[in-house]
């Protein structure tokens, strides 16, 4: 270690054998993708002419601790827009998944890939002043209709109204209403479900929410919820907020322009009643 930070020559020649070795990984990698390209041609012929990669997973890529965070989200960072033109694949169009947080930190994903980073929105169910949406909610209920063959059985002779309160409470994000749904097939014994089986599965959802909630957290949730819009006082409450939206704690609407708000389940968290009280969002 000593001769590396003394030793210009022995660190010269250190970073060079590294590059070397990084190109040479690169253009395996090259090869290897040419190789599959070419099997999946021959099994299926012609109709082979176009491929896609989806790249899955690299968004749960986060530090195990906050010492690290700082490290990870450097090489992330280097990873997606220092070495982005490494990610382009020959002969393939590529997805990748990506750590939400990256969005907020830089502006350069866009230029690196020719495409703008997309986020998916949460469907939209209520408006920035808190009114039901209907067409929203009405697209929220045909998603768990599609995944039941007869909801009255489920729940009851309106399923509609029966289902409204987990639409409500899970603000247009659909992995949190399946995950209740699914919390209820499994949970209970009884059908159709009763409305106080209902909220307590509500309850339960919400409590792993409040549970990541930190006092520290408070004042940034408290202006998104007053603003709608994404912090630009300083660079660090920008990146409390990724985290925050990379949590869900925060969620994204489109409607037009896009705007942030609180997750329902947020709302009436300790932490924040303990900063503001009856004030709290």
């Amino acid at each position: 270690m000593l001769e590396l930070r003394n030793n210009r020559t022995i660190h010269d020649e250190i970073e060079e054998a590294l590059r070397k070795r990084f190109q040479d990984f690169v253009r395996e990698c090259y090869e290897e993708i040419g190789r599959s390209l070419k099997r999946i041609q021959k099994s299926i012929g012609s109709r082979a002419d176009r491929f896609i990669v989806i790249a899955d997973g690299l968004e749960k890529i986060d530090a195990m601790n906050e010492s690290q965070r700082e490290s990870i989200e450097n090489s992330l960072e280097a990873l997606f827009v220092a070495y982005g033109d490494f990610l382009r694949l020959p002969s393939c169009h590529v997805i990748y998944t990506f750590p939400v947080w990256l969005r907020f930190r830089t502006a350069q994903l866009g230029s690196v890939f020719a495409r703008e980073p997309l986020t998916l929105p949460m469907v939209k169910i209520h408006d920035r002043e808190g009114h039901d949406f209907a067409a929203g909610l009405d697209k929220m209920y045909k998603l768990v209709a599609c995944r039941l063959e007869k909801p009255e059985q489920i729940f009851g002779q309106d399923p509609v109204a029966a289902v409204r309160p987990i639409l409500t409470a899970t603000g247009g994000y659909p992995r949190d209403v399946l995950r209740i749904l699914r919390n209820l097939l499994q949970n209970e014994e009884q059908f159709p479900v009763t409305s106080a089986r209902i909220e307590r599965a509500i309850k339960n959802v919400r409590q792993t929410y409040h549970d990541i909630i930190l006092r520290t957290d408070a004042a940034l949730l408290d202006e998104i919820a007053r603003t709608h819009r994404i912090p630009t006082a300083d660079r660090d409450r920008l990146r409390q907020f990724g985290q925050l939206f990379a949590r869900y704690l925060i969620l994204a609407y489109r409607n037009g322009d896009e705007w942030f708000d609180l997750h329902p389940m947020v709302r009436g968290a300790p932490a924040l009643m303990d900063q503001f009280g009856d004030a709290a969002p």
